[in-house]
């Protein structure tokens, strides 16, 4: 009679300790100091995840309750500052210029032309002050977008503009709930370094990946139009969604392509068009794109 009461019990304590696991890794992250020990906490939540993992192989958890918890291990990682990450103060400075009039694809930060910029802990933090923008033209918007919180504080921005991004993915997993089983589905909504990498540091990919699970939705639902609309949409946040064009476009039949040009296009010129013009903006993208392309590894 005990024993289902026990089983009970366990359902509902893998979850729970993995949300404590993440919540606690967080203050753990914000110095290098105390990194030793978030390695260790957020260890302990992967093995907390692989729990949780075999207990919906076992048929312990519904859909509902692996997408609840999902969205609640995300929001234990909010509050997390970009401390893993320097990302974040690119994205902040690609939005200050535009809310300033500039074409983040204009100038690298350390151009002299920029000086006004240069004495902010945007310019301090970020990476790559050598190279121009690479991000494309829907990430630009939602940067400015959180830029406007900057006379806030650069925190309220990047908190506002992480919180952006976290709701797309979250979106995105509400519909990967309707396409897949809970024991799928927990391999992606309880992984920690999947609500690291969203939640927690915010990068681009959380964005990205909301519209590609869209576009996966709609294609299952037979909507041909908003699948090409939401690849494109994870194209113009991340550029490597762009190969999967063809195979798109087999299933729903080449006719989309004008959709998905013109989406592209209604984007993308205002941007290249900016000054300092088309060609100089497209050397511009290109110098910055060979320098990930041709120098960065990755799992070197």
């Amino acid at each position: 009679m005990n024993q289902p009461s026990e089983q009970s019990k366990l359902k509902s304590l893998a979850p729970f300790l993995l949300f404590a696991a993440l919540a606690l890794s967080v203050p753990f992250a914000r110095s290098m100091e105390t990194w030793t020990v978030w390695v260790s906490v957020f260890s302990v939540a992967s093995g907390l995840w692989l729990i949780g993992w075999r207990m919906a192989v076992r048929g312990a958890f519904s859909v509902r309750e692996v997408l609840v918890w999902g969205l609640v291990f995300r929001v234990a990682l909010l509050p997390m500052g970009p401390t893993l990450s320097d990302d974040y103060f690119r994205y902040l400075w690609d939005g200050w210029l535009q809310v300033e009039g500039i074409s983040p694809f204009a100038f690298v930060p350390e151009d002299p032309a920029l000086a006004a910029f240069q004495d902010s802990v945007l310019f301090e933090e970020m990476n790559s002050p050598g190279y121009f923008s690479i991000y494309p033209p829907l990430s630009q918007v939602l940067f400015a977008g959180a830029a406007l919180f900057l006379p806030l504080g650069w925190e309220v921005s990047y908190y506002v503009l992480k919180t952006a991004m976290a709701l797309i993915e979250a979106g995105g997993l509400v519909l990967m709930s309707r396409l897949v089983s809970a024991k799928r589905l927990v391999v992606y909504a309880w992984c920690p370094l999947v609500a690291l990498e969203t939640a927690g540091q915010g990068h681009g990919e959380a964005m990205m990946l909301g519209f590609l699970v869209l576009m996966l939705w709609a294609m299952q639902a037979g909507r041909g139009r908003l699948a090409v609309a939401a690849l494109a949409g994870a194209t113009l946040v991340k550029l490597i969604p762009l190969v999967l064009f063809p195979f798109l476009f087999n299933r729903v039949g080449w006719k989309r392509v004008p959709l998905a040009a013109g989406i592209g296009a209604a984007f993308t010129l205002p941007y290249l068009l900016w000054a300092p013009g088309l060609p100089e903006s497209l050397a511009n993208i290109r110098s910055s794109t060979d320098l990930y392309v041709q120098n960065f590894e990755f799992n070197a």
